[in-house]
Formats: structure tokens, C-alpha cells, sequence
């Protein structure tokens, strides 16, 4: 399988349009340390948040920072939760689409004023 080397636009969490550069390389996915640091700082993600991504294994990792931005999310530690959730079921069910986008799970998750323990269930 040939690298992924072009600038490819994807969609952000929240719907942004951004670019984002090599994704993947190949062999075995590695996620570096200061790019994953970057995009919890970036993106202001909480601690509990932060620590859920972490512990994630590479392939996941990759799968949420290659959506993009979490700036135009109204709780960007929320929605880094749906896009690993989404990065889990898309790893287990490639092709099948969640049932709700980030977007809507966010809005859910605010309209209901729920906690950050039920946001990540």
C-alpha cells in the first residue's frame, strides 16, 4: 500500500472544511508524541478527555486527528469522545455509518445538560 502524501480536504468533527496533510505511512500507524500533545493543547481538550485519547491505540488515535479541528465545537472534549467512539465502530463496521454525527450527539449531550460521565457513554 503506497503512502498517502497529497493534501486531502476532510471534514472536522463540527463540519469544518480543513486540509490536512500525510496521514499515513507505511507499516504500522505511529502516532508521535508531540503531534498528539499538539492537538489536545490546540484544541483545548479537558484532562478525562485527554487521557481517554491517549489511551487509545495508534490506529484510532490517527482516525480522530484526521478529522481535523475541534475549534468550531461548542465542547470540543465531547466531541473528541463521539469521534473515537466513531473511530472504534468504524474499525470494527468499515463502510457502516453511525447513527448520529458528532454534531448532533454534542447538541444532545447540551440540550439534556448531561455530565461528562454520560456524555462518553
Amino acid at each position: 500500500q503506497a503512502p498517502l502524501c497529497c493534501v486531502q480536504p476532510v471534514r472536522s468533527a463540527c463540519g469544518a472544511s480543513v486540509e490536512r496533510g500525510p496521514t499515513k505511512q507505511r507499516g504500522a500507524l505511529a502516532m508521535a508524541y508531540p503531534v498528539l500533545e499538539e492537538f489536545i493543547q490546540n484544541n483545548g481538550l479537558d484532562e478525562k478527555s485527554a487521557r481517554a485519547l491517549r489511551a487509545e491505540p495508534n490506529h484510532i488515535k490517527q482516525i480522530v486527528l484526521d478529522r481535523g479541528s475541534l475549534a468550531d465545537c461548542t465542547n470540543p472534549s465531547s466531541a473528541v469522545i463521539g469521534r473515537i467512539r466513531d473511530a472504534r465502530l468504524q474499525v470494527l463496521s468499515p463502510g457502516v455509518t453511525p447513527s448520529a454525527t458528532p454534531e448532533e450527539v454534542d447538541r444532545f449531550i447540551s440540550d439534556n445538560a448531561l455530565d461528562e460521565a454520560a456524555a462518553e457513554l
